[in-house]
């Protein structure tokens, strides 16, 4: 085998390391620095992304603390008009209500008074009935027995 040949193994152990020397320099050179630069974009991308990230998450914070508020606020001023509106709709149905029960008075008034005038007026038909009824019969008594 000529790779164990002792009369090469100077000249070859020689081209061995120039090669992994060259290949070496070639790399810390020209490859490491452009894959270091890589890594180190990719670092500062993620350490932005990072900053953008809390700065965001700050900003959504405040944003959460400023909603609650505003909701706490809708919801008080909410309350307050639906109380108000409440207060007002349980006012106008007192009132509707008084106005009702006035007006069914009234028809019971009215109502009333024609139950007293029919009545009024049965008791007087009653009285005009039995009269004729009692005339009737007063002059089929008479008339019966021969006085007229």
């Amino acid at each position: 085998m000529p790779q164990f040949d002792s009369s090469s193994f100077l000249s070859q152990s020689f081209w061995l390391f120039i090669f992994l020397g060259s290949l070496y320099l070639i790399n810390y050179f020209f490859v490491i620095p452009k894959i270091y630069k890589i890594f180190q974009d990719r670092k500062n991308k993620i350490d932005s992304d990072y900053v953008l990230s809390a700065q965001a998450k700050v900003k959504f914070e405040a944003f959460l603390e400023k909603r609650k508020a505003l909701n706490l606020e809708l919801e008080n001023e909410l309350s307050f008009i639906k109380n108000h509106y409440e207060l007002r709709l349980v006012r106008y149905l007192e009132s509707k209500q008084d106005q009702l029960k006035g007006e069914i008075l009234q028809i019971e008034k009215d109502h009333l008074k024609e139950i007293e005038q029919f009545y009024r007026d049965l008791i007087a038909s009653e009285k005009k009935i039995s009269n004729e009824i009692s005339e009737s019969i007063i002059k089929k008594i008479l008339f019966t027995e021969g006085i007229f």
